[in-house]
This record gives structure tokens, sequence and C-alpha cells, in this order.
């Protein structure tokens, strides 16, 4: 059998960045969205626009709970997911084997009754299929260490990368997982934002500072970044697959 495991945060799923700017200012998604929201460069949204602070929006983001997750959309990951489990499929025809696909789902930080889990996986298996087996997890990221990743999932779709690898970087070191496959937002931060602000000054002769990183960590970590719109609320014309 092949077995291909996932865990994939909700916060990746459902774009409740979005869902917490609505609680902060009715008309600020709107905003966000008209000013390329799909593709911004930036988390710091506050810097977006005047409807909300920096101060407000990280008071907010920390303490987030179902209030926002009542405001959040749908993000376009789940066709990505969509679209790697087609893969799997094809990849075990291929060898005649018969694929097993696991997909957890980390809830942390919501605290959520039984009833709001059921409903998260019955929206989910919609998209994703009856083959595909799903369970709802709660791991804060100072759990989510690369041994503790490496023996559970083959794959991890992770909204805040930068925050990872600030808690896990020496572990990672130590104890490499080049075989697990690290999806994460393309999205500037940190030094990252140094190194694309180098990029644009010397015209585009430096690699892209995601690729860069990327092949940097390659002995370490199989690191993905993929566009900021795949985590990001569901666009109309998104191209989904077909089972």
């Amino acid at each position: 059998m092949a077995r291909q495991g996932l865990l994939v945060n909700l916060d990746a799923l459902l774009d409740t960045q979005l869902g917490a700017v609505s609680l902060l200012h009715p008309q600020a998604p709107d905003i966000l969205i008209e000013k390329g929201y799909h593709n911004r460069t930036t988390n710091e949204l506050w810097t977006l626009t005047e409807y909300f602070s920096e101060k407000d929006f990280k008071k907010l983001w920390e303490n987030r709970d179902q209030r926002v997750l009542a405001k959040s959309a749908m993000t376009n990951l789940i066709f990505f997911i969509q679209r790697c489990i087609v893969q799997v499929v094809k990849g075990a025809k291929e060898t005649h084997s018969d694929p097993v696909i696991y997909v957890d789902i980390n809830t942390h930080p919501y605290q959520l009754a039984d009833d709001e889990k059921e409903a998260i996986m019955s929206i989910l298996g919609c998209y994703l299929g009856t083959m595909v087996k799903m369970k709802c997890v709660d791991i804060p990221a100072s759990v989510l260490t690369p041994g503790y990743i490496k023996n559970n999932w083959e794959g991890i779709f992770y909204t805040d990368f930068e925050g990872w690898f600030a808690q896990h970087h020496k572990e990672l070191v130590t104890q490499p997982i080049p075989r697990v496959e690290f999806f994460a937002p393309e999205i500037a931060c940190g030094d990252l934002a140094v190194i694309e602000n180098l990029e644009k000054e010397t015209e585009g002769e430096l690699p892209s500072p995601f690729r860069a990183l990327e092949f940097l960590l390659v002995e370490y970590l199989a690191l993905h970044f993929i566009p900021i719109r795949e985590f990001s609320l569901v666009t109309i014309a998104h191209p989904g697959v077909s089972p």
C-alpha cells in the first residue's frame, strides 16, 4: 500500500486572516481584495488599509476563536490538496498499489466541539472524496518538531513557516526530514523581505528569495513555497479538479 499522510492547519483551509479583519471592520475585506489581496507580498494587513491598526489586529489574532472562524471563507488550498491527491492516486496506479491517504486537520488554537469538527470534515470530504481518511487534531507549533512530523506525516501545509522554523531550526539540523514535503505561502517576512528588496534593486539578477531558501534547506526539508493565493479565500475562477 502507498501511504500518504498530510497535516493541514485549519488556518490554511480557511482564510482566517480575512475573517479576523472582517471583525475589525466589515468593509476592510473588500478593500483588501480590491488592492490585490490574493497577490499580496506581506501578511501585515494593517499596512494595506487604514480601517484597523497593527495593535488591534495582533490582539485579535493572538486570541482568535470561533468568532473568527464564523467569518472565514474556504481557501483555494482545498483545490491544491485535491490536485496533490490525484497525483498520489495516479502514482499508486502506476506501481499497482492501493493508496491510503490520511488528512489530519490541525484545529489549534481553536477549541472546537465534536459536532463542529464533524461539520468541517464533512465539508472537506465533499472535495477530497471518500477514499481520504480524515480526523481533527489539536497540536500547537511547539509540538511539531521535525521528529514528530517525520513519524506522522509525509506532507504538511502550514501558514507560518517563519514561526515554525524559528522554533525548530536547531533540531532540523540534527534531525533533517528531507523526504517530508512542507508547503508554505510565498509571503515575505523577516529576512525574506530584505532579500526580496535586494532582488528588486538588482533587477532580478538574484534568484527568487523563496527558491533560494528552498535550495538552501534541500538537505534538511523538502520546502515548497506556493503562491499566497492558494492560502486565500476561494476565487470564482479557480480551476478545480474532477474526481
